[in-house]
């Protein structure tokens, strides 16, 4: 029973994740799209090269994403393959003699220790990826409100000169 509701729990977890990194990914594409839909390559200024910075930040974060979603994937892999050697023990264990069941037990045990050393590389990559996915979406964000802030400082004066 509590190992059900722990499996439960994990599943939650990782759909939330999923979800999160999803809204980032799609709030930073619909960021890019507004940004260029709003940039006037015109009026080329110093000011553009903090939207240019906004763009990059936007677009490493997207990609931040995508790495962290692919690293979320073989997180559910290797914990399934786990969970599959874990009940292949437990079923050898049942119904093979201990002789055989001991040879089954120790290579099956080797596999599952390089699964979990994999599993926590995979976890921890996941991990940083999303982390910089935010930290790269905020940073976006205040870049594209500098320069928004920016060209109107800059539209105001050149209308309104100080006299």
């Amino acid at each position: 029973m509590a190992q059900q509701s722990a499996l439960e729990l994990h599943k939650l977890a990782a759909e939330t994740t999923a979800k999160y990194i999803y809204f980032l990914l799609a709030t930073s594409g619909a960021a890019i799209a507004y940004s260029v839909e709003l940039a006037d390559p015109s009026k080329l200024s110093w000011s553009l090269l903090l939207l240019v910075l906004a763009l990059l930040s936007w677009g490493v974060s997207f990609y931040a994403g995508c790495r962290s979603l692919q690293f979320n994937i073989s997180v559910h892999n290797l914990s399934f393959e786990a969970r599959q050697v874990t009940e292949n023990i437990e079923t050898g264990q049942k119904k093979l003699e201990p002789q055989y069941f001991n040879e089954l037990r120790e290579g099956q045990e080797d596999y599952v220790h390089v699964i979990n050393k994999a599993l926590n590389a995979h976890e921890t990559k996941a991990s940083s990826y999303l982390i910089l996915q935010f930290r790269l979406f905020i940073t976006g964000v205040v870049l594209f409100v500098l320069w928004r802030a920016t060209e109107f400082i800059i539209n105001a004066v050149s209308h309104y000169p100080c006299k």
